[in-house]
């Protein structure tokens, strides 16, 4: 009767644990954010997230959210506050605070109960987020800092990729459980066949990063070096005419000394990045010289909507479309394609310690062996936390400063938006449009 008792225990306990709300509360979070809620979407944030925004699992995910939705509000200092938060946060993850108890916790239960640590592509757009938010602010010199770090932090992502993946391959030496990684992968692929069709960019570079830090630096009057990331975006998005007609346009600055001014660009954030979704599948672990079959939780991306297909840029009679600049579908399934086998080798070592924990009790009372069984089916889930304010891809368009100084952006079958570009040399309009339901919310750059 006892070793019931312990294992309703157990039961119980893996329920509560397991049960994985913040999952739930991120989904929560995620449509009021996509129905254009935004003063509900941030209450909601401060109301989950813990004091100074540290200490619980999803505060990162909560800063970064809270940054963006920040800005939709046009709060661009609270916007960069909580940015520099979610920055702390993930420095403390790369100094490796709790790492020892932290794969502790994954591999005896699940990685949904430790911190979500962030992802490389997270740390990046943050900083690219801040720059432009001092770019708002009229603060030249602190976007430039941000800028900098944003590349900075693309230089050393290939880096910090090897180094997570010597960790984890040293945890599975210690492990101590054998797993035939070709034959694992041969079965995921067969249930996740999308995984291998997509179309990644080079070694973690987010083009959008690069080309804003080009865009700065133009503006900024640094003509030499907004060239060099004018390069590497051209070369990256050799189909788009803007880049390739700002990289001619720095040139021409170099050649003659001083920059062209009279130009507006439009910078547009359309739609919903992608989010993760559970799936399982069996897979074969070898646990004490026998084969054994453990069901595993995986994660797997699903892209979402556009907003609309452009927008249209109106001056003086004449018309253009903003193009795609950069896919973030695109740069998410990047780090996710690359990361993939650590994100198999996790759940596997995680699912198959509860097999040897199980196998352990095969010969014990029936109470601890359904405990076990419980405990096993309740802790096995999926990581699907990811930050779900990014938007779906990054476009851009840019124009002669109409003489009227009068501009119209058009949402095609929607509304459109009248801008009066007074006061200023260049020009950026920044927009920004998750879903059909929102509004249409943007910021006027001026230099």
């Amino acid at each position: 009767m006892k070793y019931v008792i312990y294992s309703m225990l157990l039961f119980c306990t893996t329920l509560f644990c397991g049960c994985n709300s913040p999952r739930d509360k991120i989904n929560d979070f995620d449509t009021l954010y996509k129905n254009g809620e935004y003063d509900k979407a941030l209450t909601f944030l401060e109301k989950n997230s813990s004091k100074n925004y540290k200490g619980r699992n999803e505060d990162l995910l909560w800063c970064l959210n809270a940054g963006v939705i920040n800005w939709l509000k046009h709060d661009y200092e609270q916007s960069v506050r909580m940015f520099d938060y979610a920055e702390a946060i993930l420095k403390q993850h790369d100094l490796g605070e709790n790492e020892t108890g932290e794969i502790a916790v994954s591999a005896a239960a699940n990685e949904t109960l430790i911190p979500y640590t962030g992802e490389i592509f997270d740390g990046i757009m943050l900083n690219v987020y801040k720059g432009i938010s001092f770019m708002s602010l009229g603060n030249n010199e602190f976007a430039r800092v941000e800028f900098n770090r944003a590349m900075d932090r693309q230089r050393r992502a290939l880096k910090q990729y090897d180094a997570e993946l010597k960790k984890l391959k040293d945890q599975e030496k210690k492990s101590g459980n054998s797993i035939d990684n070709q034959k694992c992968r041969s079965i995921v692929s067969e249930h996740y066949p999308d995984l291998d069709k997509y179309e990644v960019y080079h070694d973690f570079v987010n083009p959008f990063a690069t080309y804003m830090a080009g865009l700065f630096y133009y503006m900024d009057g640094d003509a030499n070096k907004a060239i060099d990331y004018f390069k590497e975006a051209a070369g990256m998005m050799p189909d788009n005419d803007y880049v390739q007609q700002d990289l001619r346009l720095a040139e021409l600055a170099v050649f003659e000394n001083s920059k062209t001014d009279g130009y507006v660009w439009v910078i547009f954030e359309n739609g919903l990045g992608p989010i993760r979704k559970e799936f399982r599948v069996d897979l074969p672990v070898i646990i004490d010289k026998k084969e054994m079959v453990v069901s595993v939780a995986l994660p797997k991306l699903e892209c979402r909507n556009s907003a609309c297909p452009n927008l249209i840029l109106e001056a003086e009679g004449s018309s253009v479309k903003t193009r795609e600049l950069t896919s973030m579908d695109r740069i998410i399934q990047t780090e996710f394609k690359k990361d993939y086998s650590s994100i198999l080798t996790r759940a596997i070592l995680s699912t198959s310690s509860k097999a040897v924990m199980q196998y352990s009790l095969r010969n014990k009372n029936v109470g601890f062996q359904l405990g076990s069984m419980a405990y096993a089916f309740l802790s096995t889930t999926a990581d699907t936390r990811i930050w779900t304010t990014l938007p779906k891809n990054f476009q851009l368009a840019r124009i002669e400063i109409p003489g009227d100084r009068k501009l119209q952006l058009v949402i095609p079958g929607g509304n459109r938006v009248d801008i009066t570009l007074d006061d200023c040399k260049n020009a950026i309009i920044y927009a920004k449009l998750p879903g059909k339901n929102s509004e249409l919310v943007y910021d006027v750059i001026k230099y």
